[in-house]
């Protein structure tokens, strides 16, 4: 049961990072809206069949093995958003202070356009085929 909440968990993390303004800018500017857009579709579907995996996985264990084989490539997506995040972000952040207080220090070199299209847009292609195919393996729905 454990594992499902924390995988329920994450997809609401993937779901709020997908529709938050900062990475829907950076797609769009990417032009991979279209790859996120299935990303987004791929989830939410993982969403509603985790919650009937929910009620299953201690009697089934097809059901933990889909789990398993889940782990992975949900936290890549949520890793892979969270780069998404911060190159959508207007600078570095720097400490101060010995870690203290920190602040955006926007005249820094990386306060540049992110220009990682073609990588980005793979790596969610990737992603995504890979939870597709978890998610069509789904013998126990």
């Amino acid at each position: 049961m454990e594992e499902t909440i924390i995988l329920s968990s994450v997809a609401e993390g993937i779901m709020a990072s997908l529709g938050s303004l900062p990475v829907k800018e950076i797609v769009q500017l990417w032009g991979v809206e279209g790859e996120l857009e299935k990303l987004k579709d791929t989830v939410t579907t993982i969403k509603v069949v985790l919650l009937d995996a929910e009620e299953q996985q201690d009697e089934n264990p097809e059901v933990r093995a889909w789990l398993e084989k889940l782990k992975n490539p949900m936290y890549d997506v949520d890793d892979l958003l969270d780069d998404v995040s911060s190159e959508a972000l207007p600078g570095e952040m720097t400490t101060r202070d010995k870690g203290k207080k920190k602040e955006w220090n926007v005249f820094s070199k990386s306060n540049q356009v992110p220009q990682r299209p073609f990588h980005i847009g793979h790596k969610i292609k990737g992603i995504r085929e890979k939870l597709d195919a978890i998610a069509a393996d789904r013998k126990f729905h």
